[in-house]
């Protein structure tokens, strides 16, 4: 098959969703109904003339069975922002997903498939936009996880590390004490708050998804925290941030180490470090502003004291 082309719309959103898959190129050798007989297969698709999809390996049609090297670039998600509003109100400006990897399809008992995918994947000029203030709210120049495994029939999520270039964040403490991301997500409201336990539940208790990131790496990244909460408006831009954290799992006794290092308004040195127990509910980390000019600080001295520096 050479030079082919599909044409997706998706009409059930709000906004219609439309793709366009060419050229696609697909190439079997070897075809036999024989048992156990591989069958070479290299696919090629292109998407919406910058995305590409390559797949290269081995199949076998009974029983069936895949190994595949998977090689995905620059498929923007600005263009799937129709779905994204079925679960947060935000708008993706802009951001391209890239993946490098191996996957392997088999079939197991009771027509489950086995699937397991590793290598690297992740997202580039990542930049997303709050929809009510319609302000940049998160963004990176790169984000990938690297040695990423993923073994869905056992429900297994594991990565060496989590790196990320030049992100930034956008954090703002309202008037009423809320925090902007407050809301971002959309719940599902069709759901009781507190459903019923049962037996059903506990089983699914034993195959709640396990995750393991052996470290998070930022470079370069940056912050805008302000709090409208107080009398006087304080607001600090972080720049110049490195660092990052360690033993970040799903494992109820882990503990996160965090050591990060930046700068507050191009003045004062920021050290950040200590260490997060989510599941136990511990947290001690230590924040610590070396040279912060005083003045800065007058909002919280209104708030708190009565007097501005």
């Amino acid at each position: 098959l050479t030079n082919s082309a599909l044409n997706f719309e998706d009409q059930t959103q709000t906004k219609p969703v439309a793709i366009n898959f060419k050229p696609i190129n697909l190439m079997l050798a070897n075809y036999s109904n024989k048992s156990g007989a591989k069958l070479p297969v290299q696919l090629s698709v292109g998407m919406n003339k910058t995305g590409l999809i390559a797949l290269k390996g081995d199949t076998v049609i009974e029983p069936l069975s895949a190994n595949l090297d998977l090689d995905v670039k620059n498929i923007g998600l600005e263009q799937f922002q129709p779905y994204f509003d079925k679960f947060v109100r935000l708008d993706v400006i802009d951001g391209a997903l890239h993946i490098d990897g191996k996957v392997s399809v088999a079939k197991k008992s009771q027509d489950k498939l086995d699937v397991k995918f590793k290598g690297d994947t992740g997202i580039a000029s990542l930049l997303t936009r709050d929809q009510t203030l319609h302000k940049d709210l998160v963004k990176w120049d790169d984000l990938t996880l690297k040695d990423f495994a993923i073994d869905l029939l056992a429900n297994r999520y594991t990565a060496a590390a989590l790196v990320i270039d030049k992100p930034y964040v956008k954090v703002t403490i309202r008037k009423d004490k809320t925090v902007n991301f407050n809301g971002i997500v959309i719940g599902d409201k069709s759901k009781p708050e507190h459903p019923a336990k049962s037996a059903q539940n506990k089983q699914s208790d034993l195959n709640k998804p396990y995750f393991k990131l052996g470290k998070i790496q930022i470079s370069d990244g940056s912050s805008d925290f302000s709090d409208l909460s107080l009398i006087m408006p304080f607001a600090a831009p972080i720049k110049s941030l490195d660092g990052g954290a360690s033993g970040v799992s799903s494992e109820k006794r882990s503990i996160a180490t965090v050591a990060l290092k930046g700068n507050a308004y191009d003045l004062s040195p920021v050290d950040v470090k200590g260490e997060i127990s989510p599941y136990l509910g511990d947290y001690k980390v230590e924040i610590n502003f070396d040279s912060l000019p005083m003045p800065l600080v007058s909002p919280y001295m209104v708030q708190f004291a009565g007097y501005k520096v």
